[in-house]
């Protein structure tokens, strides 16, 4: 049942308008729907695997990853901010304005 449920669940996330990615606790991406791909430029199998980070511009790549793991730390002993605003980098170096919740 569990496989139908996970199944059904990447179906879902799939069809969704939005462009939507899963992290694991690394900040590696394990999941990104198809909506990624159109929104960045890179192929799926460019885009699984690699730190979330790198859909980032390179300017921010550091200061986001030490904002990731001070919420990783943060999650450990409570609750922490939600739905905030950061820069995106697709493919060819075009930026736009992304929103994590």
């Amino acid at each position: 049942m569990q496989s139908v449920s996970s199944e059904l669940a990447r179906s879902v996330l799939d069809a969704a308008p939005d462009a939507m990615i899963i992290i694991d606790d690394a900040g590696v991406i394990f999941f990104a729907n198809r909506q990624v791909s159109t929104l960045f430029g890179y192929p799926h199998v460019d885009i699984i695997g690699k730190p979330v980070e790198f859909l980032m511009p390179e300017r921010f790549r550091d200061r986001h990853l030490a904002h990731r793991q001070s919420y990783a730390r943060a999650c450990a002993s409570g609750p922490w901010e939600r739905d905030w605003n950061c820069s995106a980098s697709a493919w060819m170096g075009r930026n736009f304005r992304s929103r994590s919740a």
